[in-house]
């Protein structure tokens, strides 16, 4: 499991702040080596919180491209890749200012935009399940309901268009996170 801080500028401010854990390769009586792995989890995230900075902007995207890069060098074979964003989805960065540029001011305008952003960003999402749980926000209280819609179809296309194998859009946060993760395909 690899948890990667949403900065205001992620090249800079994310090194040396990104929480990497791994489970044990051998299962342990009474569910032991599970235990241990979720007080590692809560430490880390815990140690996360209490080193968390206000930022004067939000590079989500930055922050996606670390986590791509976490994913080009995880073996997929026997692992099965899920990224879980919890944010208010409102990238605000001098490039992508999801607050204010127009093009979020109509869905199908972010839709179209997002395409074109994915292919020049050259994000592959081809081996991942994506869960985006929404958190609030002022930033997200004080947009209109449309410039909302936007957002969040940028964000569906931006990951359609990366391939995705399954992407989901929560809107109460980890509320569905469970039912996502533990998501079986019917054959």
């Amino acid at each position: 499991m690899t948890v990667i801080p949403i900065t205001g500028d992620a090249v800079s401010e994310t090194s040396g702040h990104v929480l990497r854990l791994q489970t044990a390769d051998k299962r342990e009586a009474f569910d032991r080596d599970l235990r241990k792995f979720a007080a590692e989890v809560g430490q880390g995230l815990a140690g996360m919180q209490t080193n968390a900075k206000k930022y004067k902007q939000t590079d989500i995207v930055g922050s996606l491209r670390v986590a791509q890069d976490e994913i080009a060098v995880t073996e997929k074979e026997n692992h099965r890749v899920v990224l879980v964003v919890l944010s208010d989805m409102v990238n605000c960065t001098q490039g992508l200012r999801m607050d204010k540029d127009a093009v979020f001011q109509k869905p199908d305008m972010a839709r179209q935009h997002a395409t074109t952003f994915a292919q020049n960003m050259n994000f592959d999402w081809r081996s991942s399940e994506i869960y985006l749980g929404v958190l609030e926000s002022t930033d997200l209280q004080q947009m209109s309901s449309e410039r909302r819609d936007g957002v969040r179809e940028f964000w569906a296309e931006f990951f359609h268009s990366g391939g995705a194998v399954r992407y989901q859009f929560a809107t109460d946060g980890i509320g569905q996170l469970p039912k996502f993760i533990n998501y079986k395909e019917k054959s």
